[in-house]
């Protein structure tokens, strides 16, 4: 799930910057579509979730470290 690589990311000391790309045939929206349909959309747009729920983004998952 998306929010365990936030963390992960997150808990790594090595990671100092998290680039996000698209593979294939998708391109890159910055959340997987399915994952937000699945949560039952994206809630805030701002954050994609409530921080209770650890949302899709970054931010609602309190990651600090740049994400472009």
């Amino acid at each position: 799930m998306l929010s365990a690589a936030w963390a992960e990311l997150e808990a790594d000391d090595d990671v100092r910057v998290t680039v996000n790309t698209g593979r294939g045939r998708a391109f890159q929206t910055g959340v997987d579509v399915r994952e937000v349909s699945d949560a039952g959309g994206m809630g805030n747009r701002n954050g994609g979730g409530s921080k209770a729920s650890g949302g899709m983004t970054a931010r609602t998952n309190d990651v600090w470290k740049p994400v472009i």
